[in-house]
């Protein structure tokens, strides 16, 4: 019997047109927004269930798949949109992408980060409008300003390299990392307590993933030990 795979999501690419050379693919990149139909469309009969960052997969749409789904896999880093455990008791291995979206999202980052330095979105909108206003828009540059990184995984590691170049000197805060780690040490990047990094940086550049454990972590105390005119990206 021909293994089938659902994909609920936009998800394109040479990885999955190898699979379906393979195997049956159905894609239906916009069945994430309709649950019950998606709980339908589980129920025909896959062998795996292929997501990004938008289907819930929740214990219900495990129920209504049935014992044939074997697999769910995440497009990307994060699983906080499956729920793990009920997979586990389903008898349904979940498998994810780590580095699948990283360099792109490290570079997006650094992307934002001279958009706000440099006032680039304001600028462009201003000269579109006839105006050429270069004192209003000086901005400040990256060089030798203080990032600080929110958590230093794939992702937040990958943005401490990239801002090395531009001379920026690095800050952490990873609850996880080790101080004698090769990924600290790579980016000569000292460990310091959330509320010393806020005060010390001049950028902060959250990279933790969705959890119990990180929800609420930045507020209004968080935000006032950061120094005025601080950047924070999220």
């Amino acid at each position: 019997m021909t293994k089938r795979i659902l994909v609920s999501e936009q998800i394109v690419g040479p990885e999955i047109d190898g699979l379906a050379a393979e195997f049956e693919v159905v894609r239906e990149p916009d069945l994430w927004k309709n649950p019950d139909q998606l709980a339908r469309r589980l129920a025909e009969g896959f062998d795996a269930l292929f997501v990004r960052n938008q289907t819930r997969v929740t214990p219900a749409l495990l129920a209504a798949a049935g014992p044939r789904l074997q697999v769910v896999g995440r497009a990307g880093v994060g699983l906080e949109t499956v729920d793990v455990p009920a997979a586990t008791v389903a008898g349904v291995v979940v498998v994810f992408a780590p580095e699948q979206n990283a360099i792109s999202v490290a570079e997006l980052t650094l992307g934002l980060m001279l958009a706000l330095a440099r006032q680039i979105p304001a600028a462009d909108q201003d000269t579109r409008a006839g105006g050429w206003d270069r004192a209003r828009f000086t901005g400040v540059e990256l060089y030798g300003k203080t990032l600080g990184l929110v958590g230093l995984g794939r992702i937040g590691f990958r943005v401490g390299v990239r801002a090395r170049a531009f001379g920026m000197q690095i800050v952490a805060h990873d609850v996880m990392a080790h101080p004698d780690s090769l990924t600290v040490a790579e980016l000569s990047a000292p460990l310091l307590g959330l509320d010393d990094l806020l005060a010390r940086a001049d950028f902060v550049s959250c990279h933790v993933p969705d959890t119990v454990a990180t929800r609420g972590m930045f507020g209004t105390p968080q935000f006032a030990c950061m120094k005025r005119g601080a950047y924070f990206l999220n």
